[in-house]
């Protein structure tokens, strides 16, 4: 279960006397009709990149969570594109400064070793360099057989790309040297964002809030989760390494001077979400003690270390250990004990926390 852990600030608009230009010249026929109200001068229209850089440089020890996108301002050009810094301890802003990639930039996305890809209207998808220019590498989506990129990871170490095609509910794993298709993976619905987490894992956000878990080495699915704090399609996605948690920031679907755009970030607990029904390891014989295996599993699928009570109902059937911690896997062997012949119901039970 994903809990929230993070809140930053919201993205701060710029006042009148922070704009550049001379606004108060330009004629009203020019001013943008969403800016009009009081202190409208500048709204963020859409948000393009998430990530975390683990140094804060000069502004903080606790290293950083950066948004990148756009904003409209109330005069011509109408536009105008930033990257915002947030403390990832705290959640406070930090600052503003100029977003890579200029007017054909369209979104930026973080690969599997911390470095920044941009994505251009035109295409390419270029790797950018420790000063936020183009370092001269590029990829096309013609060698991994689409006609524009959408959501994609590139994980050089690993040689391999991560990719949504030009089929909606299809994520593609492809090789980065070859463009060759190794994995095509369904899912419920169009993939909206993708972002490394460790090793050879990532995660999959879709239109509709559903959150996977996938090795992309082996196209494996660990399973999902819903993202129910988002309230629409639109959001972006990151995993901060340094706190070991999701980032995810919604973007604005109706631009105007009163959105407030912050990020948020989860941390995945393991929550029990059932038991499996308890399965004997030997036969059932009247006078015996039988081995039981119990599993508690959670809303990824995976076995979750926890504590189960057991309990007998009927008077055929007794259950000397009326509690048993469970393994990581989320096993525990149970003995019981079978006094005669006959039916009896054995129950187990488990407390679930609610998160916070």
């Amino acid at each position: 279960m994903l809990c929230p852990t993070y809140v930053s600030e919201v993205i701060p608009h710029r006042s009148l006397d922070e704009m550049v230009g001379t606004a108060h010249l330009i004629p009203s026929a020019l001013y943008n009709a969403d800016l009009l109200g009081e202190d409208g001068f500048e709204c963020v229209d859409r948000i393009d990149g998430l990530y975390a850089a683990n140094d804060g440089g000069a502004l903080t020890d606790s290293g950083v969570v950066i948004a990148t996108g756009w904003t409209r301002q109330r005069w011509w050009p109408s536009w105008a594109r930033f990257r915002w810094e947030f403390d990832a301890e705290t959640g406070a802003f930090l600052r503003r400064d100029t977003a890579p990639g200029g007017y054909y930039a369209q979104d930026i996305y973080q690969g599997a070793g911390g470095e920044l890809w941009l994505k251009l209207v035109t295409g390419p998808l270029q790797l950018l360099g420790p000063d936020d220019q183009p370092s001269g590498v590029a990829l096309l989506p013609a060698t991994f057989g689409a006609i524009a990129f959408r959501a994609v990871l590139v994980d050089r170490l690993a040689n391999r790309v991560v990719m949504t095609p030009d089929v909606d509910r299809i994520l593609e794993v492809r090789a980065l040297d070859t463009g060759a298709l190794l994995h095509t993976l369904q899912v419920p619905n169009r993939p909206r964002d993708i972002c490394y987490e460790e090793g050879t894992r990532c995660y999959v956000l879709t239109d509709s809030r559903d959150l996977f878990i996938l090795d992309y080495l082996t196209g494996r699915w660990f399973g999902a989760v819903k993202l129910t704090t988002l309230s629409g399609d639109a959001a972006r996605i990151a995993w901060d390494r340094r706190y070991r948690r999701l980032l995810a920031i919604e973007q604005v679907t109706s631009p105007n001077y009163l959105n407030q755009v912050g990020i948020s970030g989860f941390a995945m607990r393991p929550v029990i979400t059932h038991l499996c029904a308890p399965i004997p390891l030997t036969r059932l014989r009247a006078g015996t003690t039988v081995p039981v295996l119990v599993k508690a599993v959670g809303d990824l699928g995976e076995g979750i270390a926890d504590g189960v009570s057991v309990a007998a109902a009927g008077p055929n059937l007794v259950a000397p250990q009326n509690f048993v911690a469970l393994d990581g896997a989320g096993e525990s062997v149970p003995q019981l004990q079978l006094l005669a012949a006959g039916d009896d119901v054995l129950s187990l039970s488990v407390s679930v926390p609610c998160p916070r």
